[in-house]
């Protein structure tokens, strides 16, 4: 009798380990994980709480935990070019059931300043992608409040769009003398048929660009620069106030040391997609201050509005 109740024992035991066997749920498989510190405070993230797209020469990435909690979490997102040269960090923190919703970001003019990016690798064939952070952003409303934030960020697959001819814009340069990576590219044409380009760095730089005519209408070729003058000069300058985070920077002037410039700017190629025209091609330059040369730019390369 007593061998009788042991071996029903095991049985019933058997019978509740196959059930458990049943209801073990295989792990996660992980594809993207990020680990992000905000102010002293670890969150990690995984697999679609890490989104965002390629395009053309652009890297955009998203980590967000908006979907835990309806008064609470945070959202960062990272423009980055292909090559790992930062753009912006923009951040977004939930604060409570009044729905107010800070925002952060990088420095206007001159991200790379007080943002960091590391250790980046980007894969053009398989979009897999890694990199390190670590910085300060500011309140745009008072850029006194700040974050301190840095993590990792580990995406395989990245979602890859085709290039829009919106985003076909670059400007690249770097030499022991002077670095140009472009955040940002605006265009304007007067009403007199001239046309400003404008590029900002990530590190303080703003080059204008200007011509007589619409860039797109010249032949491609080599054409002179000469300081402040038309048919085509180039102005160089470089950001010296104070430190400004704000989604719509304004230019103060006062804010910049200028350089002239002289040399030649040469145009390669026209690019037409869906009506939209760039051009590229580069510039030779000599920056000039106070009448003297301070360093030579050789073939800084650009993809710029045609017309």
């Amino acid at each position: 009798m007593k061998n009788l109740y042991i071996l029903s024992i095991l049985s019933l035991a058997g019978v509740i380990s196959c059930d458990d066997r049943n209801d073990f749920e295989p792990p996660v498989e992980i594809t993207n994980s990020a680990n992000v510190t905000v102010d002293g405070i670890e969150r990690s993230f995984i697999n679609n709480e890490i989104t965002g797209n390629t395009n053309c020469n652009m890297i955009y990435v998203t980590v967000s935990n908006f979907h835990e909690d309806e008064y609470a979490g945070y959202e960062l997102d990272f423009d980055i070019s292909k090559q790992g040269d930062l753009i912006r960090v923009e951040y977004l923190e939930r604060t409570g059931e009044s729905g107010r919703i800070p925002f952060y970001l990088t420095h206007a003019f001159d991200p790379i300043s007080t943002m960091n990016i590391s250790d980046f690798m980007y894969d053009e064939s398989s979009n897999d992608l890694s990199f390190n952070f670590s910085g300060t952003i500011f309140n745009e409303t008072d850029n006194s409040i700040q974050r301190e934030i840095n993590g990792t960020i580990d995406v395989e697959n990245h979602k890859e769009f085709e290039c829009s001819i919106g985003l076909l814009t670059r400007m690249a340069y770097e030499s022991n003398e002077f670095t140009f990576k472009d955040t940002y590219i605006r265009k304007s044409t007067y009403p007199n048929g001239s046309q400003r380009h404008i590029f900002y760095s990530n590190n303080g730089y703003r080059l204008e660009f200007n011509l007589n005519q619409q860039l797109g209408n010249l032949e491609l070729g080599t054409y002179p620069i000469v300081e402040n003058n038309l048919p085509a000069f180039i102005n160089l300058f470089k950001y010296t106030g104070l430190l400004i985070a704000t989604q719509s920077p304004t230019i103060v002037n006062s804010d910049w040391n200028e350089y002239q410039t002289s040399g030649t700017f040469t145009t390669t190629d026209k690019i037409e997609i869906d009506g939209g025209l760039k051009v590229k091609g580069y510039f030779d330059l000599d920056v000039i201050e106070n009448n003297e040369v301070i360093f030579k730019i050789d073939r800084m390369e650009f993809i710029t509005f045609g017309n």
